[in-house]
């Protein structure tokens, strides 16, 4: 068809344009309603309701639908343009793109923003600073529904936060329970050492009485068999201490297997 010929031949590619375009028709049509000004903006999910809110949120969610729409349709222009694409991507594309609907909104509404010093029941005499401060919430949806990655790094980063108030530093616990094996360790080399001097003069007291070869030696490979292990328990102990932990825990990046080749998750 004419509009098929007109949106490229590639299905992904055209429902994409048709999805980015009618995100951008509702972020437009909700920025002309009433309701979508300065104060209610400024009051969010928690000081809003209604008929008050549902207009926000759909402004919001619409500003992060054309983000996501935009990441989407830059990343497979690229692959198309190079005659790269391929369909069994398709659905990695949609699921980003429902990421970023959920990103955009849970950051541009869980960010709290303190705007209420200056603002009346217009909001008209909002000072400069606070009417940045506002614009930053679609701004802040834009983004989130352009890189869900952004939002994904700092709720992780938030659970660890939380999870060290109660576990405490992950680095420190390791390094706390590194130091305690290496000092188990040296309590129990300062036994041997202690049973093998007693050894020793125990084997001088029976060379003095006379003690046979036969039971000589015996004793003196008993003495060399714990000498052997105490000395490599003080090896392994020395190498515990200059050991240093190489590698640290990466949030993933996708959503699965092969993601390095799927053109949604390259940059």
């Amino acid at each position: 068809s004419r509009a098929g010929g007109l949106l490229g031949s590639v299905p992904l590619i055209r429902q994409m344009m048709l999805v980015g375009i009618l995100s951008l028709v509702l972020l437009l049509g909700m920025a002309l309603m009433p309701q979508v000004n300065n104060d209610t903006i400024a009051k969010g999910i928690f000081d809003n309701s209604g008929w008050n809110l549902l207009p926000v949120l759909l402004f919001q969610l619409s500003a992060a639908a054309v983000g996501a729409a935009f990441y989407g349709l830059f990343r497979a222009n690229a692959y198309v343009a190079r005659g790269q694409f391929d369909n069994k991507f398709s659905a990695s594309y949609w699921s980003r793109f429902v990421l970023g609907l959920i990103a955009g909104i849970l950051l541009a509404e869980l960010i709290p923003i303190d705007v209420s010093a200056g603002t009346g029941a217009s909001g008209a005499d909002l000072s400069a600073s606070d009417s940045a401060a506002i614009s930053s919430k679609p701004l802040l949806a834009l983004l989130g529904g352009f890189s869900a990655d952004l939002v994904y790094s700092i709720l992780n980063r938030l659970v660890e936060t939380v999870k060290s108030l109660f576990t405490g530093d992950a680095s420190a616990q390791a390094e706390a329970e590194k130091n305690i094996a290496v000092q188990q360790a040296g309590q129990d080399i300062t036994k041997e050492k202690v049973q093998i001097a007693g050894q020793l003069v125990e084997l001088q007291q029976d060379l003095n009485k006379g003690m046979s070869t036969e039971e000589m030696s015996q004793k003196i490979q008993a003495l060399t068999s714990s000498m052997t292990g105490t000395a490599a328990k003080f090896s392994n102990t020395n190498s515990e201490q200059e050991a240093q932990p190489a590698q640290e825990e990466q949030p993933p990046t996708g959503a699965g297997a092969g993601e390095e080749d799927d053109p949604a998750n390259k940059g």
